[in-house]
């Protein structure tokens, strides 16, 4: 038999997905599990929807946490991460273009942070909380410069479009100038980037350090190994997927930035999860990912123009003319509803399961991969 037919076989017996799911799947597009078809530009849809602001550096590689079946969890999630802390060191050593090496090492720390979560049960509370607090500071202390280069970025892609070009012009290069003094008051390069650096260190060593064997005695008594099977991530998926529907459930019902930003939140961290279990089906999970990937642009896109919008509206001189001011406010809000219309569409057809169906079938199709390298040998 050969080894497509044993995955064939396996997957027989693996949960199915939605329907919903494998209908936008089998259409090819980018945008799965909409029922628009973004990808065709002459939908009126499409046409009456603006595109997002301005376009994200992408990572590395498109699925930088995906493991390989022939690996052990423990030994691959801690390589898996230890390789986005390097990508965060190298974000916060880059001098010749700072603003990307903040963008690249506030991603890869929230990368880390998704499989933090993913194991939060197997390797226990107080492990979790210590290792999550030192980076989700790290990534917070950098949160300004990120939030104010976003905001010259957003300034740049829509103001002429609403404004004046000189009154756009002119409010750019206020945003420039204070992004400009914000580098100036913490230093591209110095001690503040430096306790950073060093914070950042010291936490790969932890990791680095990290019982990956069961027989291994761990150095400190609340760093348990992570056992080599499914349910040591199943927990962690479980209750990212919930808190994800939770918190579309309420932004729905009132999309206040507070709401829409924790949804946000939860969408990224289960896109990088699903990175981890991709190759278990990529032509399914691979769906998944992209689908969250696309929405966690549209809610990302949607809080930078929420950003714009609160400062003109709280700073007169950055657009001082009233009717200027009020027809920026005016385009920003509109773009908003648009793609907050769309992440909402996307969002409930990524949520559709309950959260129990979707780890059982990413359970089965996790065991299914497994099976195969056992009855196939792994790959040459």
């Amino acid at each position: 038999m050969s080894r497509d037919a044993v995955i064939i076989d396996l997957r027989r017996d693996a949960p199915p997905p939605p329907a919903s799911f494998v209908r936008a799947h089998g259409g090819g597009h980018g945008d799965l599990w909409i029922r628009v078809d973004l990808a065709d530009p002459s939908n009126p849809a499409v046409e009456a929807m603006p595109r997002p602001v301005a376009p994200r550096p992408e990572p590395e590689s498109a699925r930088p946490l995906e493991i390989g079946a022939d690996e052990p969890l423990p030994l691959a999630l801690q390589r898996v991460c230890l390789r986005q802390f390097d990508e965060a060191l190298a974000g916060l050593r880059d001098r010749s273009t700072p603003d990307d090496g903040v963008h690249r090492t506030r991603a890869a720390l929230r990368r880390i942070r998704a499989v933090l979560r993913l194991v939060r049960s197997s390797i226990g509370e107080e492990a979790y909380r210590g290792e999550n607090a030192v980076l989700r500071d790290t990534a917070r202390a950098l949160r300004d410069v990120r939030v104010s280069a976003a905001l010259v970025e957003t300034a740049e892609a829509v103001a002429h479009r609403a404004i004046d070009e000189s009154m756009a012009g002119e409010l750019v290069a206020a945003l420039r100038g204070d992004h400009a003094a914000l580098w100036a008051g913490i230093g591209s390069g110095g001690q503040f980037i430096t306790d950073l650096t060093t914070t950042t260190a010291w936490a790969r060593a932890r990791f680095a350090s990290w019982p990956t064997h069961p027989g291994v005695r761990p150095e400190a008594a609340h760093r348990r190994p992570i056992p080599d099977r499914f349910a040591s991530i199943g927990d962690g998926l479980r209750a990212c997927y919930r808190g994800g529907r939770q918190a579309l459930r309420a932004a729905t019902g009132d999309p206040v930035p507070e709401a829409m930003q924790a949804w946000r939140r939860h969408v990224r961290y289960l896109r990088h999860q699903m990175e981890v279990v991709h190759l278990a089906w990529p032509e399914m999970i691979g769906g998944i990912v992209d689908s969250l990937t696309g929405l966690a642009a549209l809610l990302g896109d949607d809080r930078d123009l929420g950003d714009l919008a609160w400062y003109v509206s709280t700073d007169p001189t950055l657009v001082t003319h009233d009717a200027s001011r009020h027809a920026l406010i005016l385009e920003l809000e509109r773009r908003r509803f648009h793609l907050r219309r769309r992440a909402f569409e996307v969002g409930h057809n990524v949520y559709l399961e309950s959260s129990a169906a979707f780890v059982r079938r990413i359970e089965g199709y996790w065991r299914g991969w497994r099976r195969v390298l056992y009855v196939a040998g792994p790959r040459p």
